[in-house]
């Protein structure tokens, strides 16, 4: 009995440290990345990112290499991830749980819905930032 006892403590810390990625929306994703322990991630191609970008993104290709990027990151900070529409993204954070980040956000719909919603985006085309009109 006392054996069980010690179980259910322990897979229930274990599971309380276990990564969760948290999907949030275009709204919440722009107040979170103000944040100074914030690290926002891009994980679309070179050119894709350079058409246009969220400001402060760092571009970390979602390619075979992945993996080896992602150990560079780090992982106490909270990390915030998208991509064109969300399938990269969502990729994406599975590795990173596996890698033992903590704190994963994805912004859900990628950018594409980022940029329905109306939120500025950068360009190293000209590096201009452009506001994009909501669609209602």
């Amino acid at each position: 009995m006392k054996y069980l006892f010690i179980v259910a403590v322990l897979f229930s810390f274990f599971s309380e440290i276990n990564a969760q990625v948290t999907l949030l929306n275009a709204d919440e994703v722009q107040e979170i990345i103000k944040q100074k322990e914030v690290e926002l991630i891009d994980v679309r191609t070179v050119e894709e990112f350079n058409e246009n970008y969220i400001e402060g993104a760092h571009n970390l290709i979602y390619d075979e290499d992945f993996e080896e990027k992602v150990k560079h990151l780090d992982p106490s900070k909270t990390i915030v991830v998208y991509c064109q529409s969300g399938n990269r993204s969502q990729e994406c954070t599975r590795l990173m749980q596996d890698f033992g980040f903590l704190k994963i956000i994805e912004l859900e719909g990628g950018l594409e819905q980022w940029m329905l919603e109306g939120k500025p985006t950068q360009s190293n085309e000209g590096d201009a930032i452009q506001n994009h009109p909501k669609s209602n």
